[in-house]
């Protein structure tokens, strides 16, 4: 399969917004529970992890493993770097979780592709089928002539 630059083009951009919203301070959003921000990451990494499975099918294998190093990266970022922010165990899982719903919905996407793909078209047949009297004449068993 060639490679698709709008493809790529999505999962760029998606992981530049899902850069910008993993570095951002603490501060930015304190009032947000932990079960908001755990979502967010999942989300985050869904959408890293499934578009560039998306985008590059044929390295899904070196897409997922590059993931978890993003995804360890960020929080050791996030716990060096960005003010507010520090390594948290249940961020990592988050990750973790979303990248692997990324890749089975990048999976589950190829799958559908390719069995539509093989799947045998039906031919319309230039005769219109029968209808109603004429098909009843033909029945298994019958012996009427017209």
């Amino acid at each position: 399969m060639p490679l698709r630059p709008t493809r790529l083009a999505i999962a760029a951009a998606w992981s530049v917004l899902a850069a910008l919203g993993l570095f951002l301070p603490g501060r930015v959003f304190p009032a947000l529970g932990p079960i908001i921000t755990t979502a967010a990451h999942v989300v985050f990494f869904t959408g890293f992890a499934g578009l560039w499975a998306w985008a590059l099918p044929r390295f899904a294998v070196y897409v997922v493993i590059a993931a978890v190093f993003v995804a360890v990266g960020t929080e050791g970022f996030q716990m060096e770097i960005v003010p507010g922010r520090g390594l948290e165990t249940r961020d990592l899982w988050a990750d973790f979780v979303g990248i692997g719903l990324g890749w089975g919905l990048a999976r589950l996407w190829r799958r559908r592709r390719m069995n539509r793909a093989y799947r045998p078209r039906r031919r319309r047949s230039a005769t219109p089928p029968r209808t109603g009297a004429a098909r009843t004449r033909q029945g298994a068993g019958s012996s009427v002539h017209a």
